[in-house]
């Protein structure tokens, strides 16, 4: 949890900001609802990592959304 803002309006105002505009993000979150990770894709977000994860396999995870957000732009 972030005071004052959440990562949607962090992602946003990435997302309005030239220089910061084709980063990927990634969000990594304990909403675990399918609708709540399609509503985050669907803002353009590079994947959705449900918590708790696992930090031997995150390195993977986190490739493969790299490769999948790759071949889509």
């Amino acid at each position: 949890m972030m005071p004052g803002i959440d990562g949607v309006e962090v992602f946003k105002k990435m997302k309005a900001h030239p220089q910061w505009k084709d980063v990927p993000v990634v969000f990594i979150t304990a909403k675990s609802q399918h609708h709540e990770q399609g509503a985050y894709e669907k803002l353009g977000a590079a994947g959705v990592i449900i918590k708790p994860f696992d930090p031997l396999t995150l390195c993977e995870e986190l490739t493969l959304m790299w490769k999948g957000y790759k071949s889509k732009g």
